[in-house]
């Protein structure tokens, strides 16, 4: 919501509206209702075994009622349902857009990519991060001429742009972390996809002077079942060096200061089309290690330097990393400001109301 947020103080009128609910969401009070709907449908939607069949019905009204010619309809986080309507939209005089976020893309099965085929017919624009665009072009040929690239802002950058050194040490010392050793962060989940497993055996195939210099970040905060996070966990005390896990929501304040806190970031999940995270990390001046099959080309572009490794060999880049630690500062340096001129809100918003205003 903070793109409508940020919208809205621009001076834009915006409705979020949710097909899969039938219901208007207002971001203010964070409440739901119904808009322009039938009397009945706050009573049939309560019924579990029926209201699929309705939804549509209300939906289509809702469309027929509110959306007038010019209105830009932005559809978000692409579902297969979405298709039922883009015709019905246009027909309406309005603009639509598609965005895709990365992984309601990478996750679709062929079935569903074959039902997105209305929605993008009808799309004046489909926008996505550039990790996507590519697999996109192979698959949509006949749509590439519609793609825009678009990012949210990361409204934790400012956070982290503000936090100080004793900031820092009062973390370490709530979480009982050592003040004296490096930190190596694995992962920013714990969902299974982050590959906790490999990744924790690459640390355990660390030289033993670097296992006793370091120390382990292993956040757990959501995603993931509570047998799998325990397997994590019992899997990472047995490596014999000190761990922090990190299995509650952490304030704005506390993630940021955790990602000061660390040294190097290792992110080799299957799947991403960019990481919100693994960015904040690069401005809170991590060393960043990567799979080199993750679509991150765009931190090429920018020139922010990443290392990247196959599965087999994330222990050999980390004691790389390890060795030459203390003089890879300037990269960071660079890092870090090559990542806030483009990913803070200030940056991002102009973006998104380029694709909105000129559609072009």
């Amino acid at each position: 919501m903070e793109l409508v947020q940020r919208l809205q103080n621009e001076g834009h009128s915006v409705l979020v509206y949710d097909f899969i609910s039938a219901k208007i969401y207002d971001p203010l009070t964070e409440t739901t209702s119904y808009l322009n709907s039938y009397w009945w449908a706050p009573w049939v939607l309560k019924l579990k075994y029926i209201r699929r069949l309705f939804i549509p019905i209300i939906n289509r009204k809702c469309i027929s009622k509110e959306f007038k010619p010019g209105d830009v309809v932005s559809v978000h986080y692409v579902h297969e349902e979405y298709s039922l309507y883009a015709e019905q939209i246009k027909q309406q005089g309005c603009r639509l857009i598609t965005t895709f976020w990365g992984s309601d893309y990478f996750r679709a099965t062929d079935k569903q990519k074959i039902a997105y085929q209305p929605l993008l017919m009808y799309s004046d624009l489909i926008t996505m991060v550039e990790g996507v665009q590519s697999i996109f072009k192979e698959e949509y040929p006949e749509y590439k001429h519609k793609i825009r690239t678009t990012y949210f802002g990361l409204k934790l950058l400012d956070v982290i742009k503000n936090v100080k050194e004793e900031d820092i040490a009062l973390f370490k010392q709530k979480y009982q972390i050592p003040s004296n050793k490096i930190i190596i962060s694995i992962g920013y989940n714990g969902i299974p996809e982050q590959q906790h497993y490999k990744l924790i055996e690459a640390i355990k195939s660390l030289k033993d002077e670097h296992k006793s210099a370091a120390h382990l970040f292993v956040p757990l905060t959501y995603g993931g079942t509570l047998e799998y996070k325990g397997q994590v966990k019992a899997l990472a005390k047995e490596l014999g060096l000190s761990v922090t896990f990190f299995e509650t929501r952490l304030t704005d304040i506390e993630l940021a200061t955790m990602r000061c806190a660390s040294d190097v970031v290792v992110n080799i999940q299957k799947t991403d089309a960019f990481s919100g995270a693994l960015s904040e990390s690069l401005v809170a001046g991590n060393i960043v290690i990567v799979g080199d099959w993750l679509p991150y080309d765009v931190y090429d572009q920018w020139g922010v330097k990443v290392i990247r490794t196959d599965e087999d060999s994330v222990a050999l880049h980390l004691n790389n990393v390890l060795e030459c630690i203390n003089g890879l500062e300037e990269t960071c340096e660079k890092n870090k400001q090559l990542v806030l001129g483009r990913l803070t809100w200030d940056s991002t918003l102009k973006l998104w109301i380029k694709v909105y205003e000129n559609l072009n």
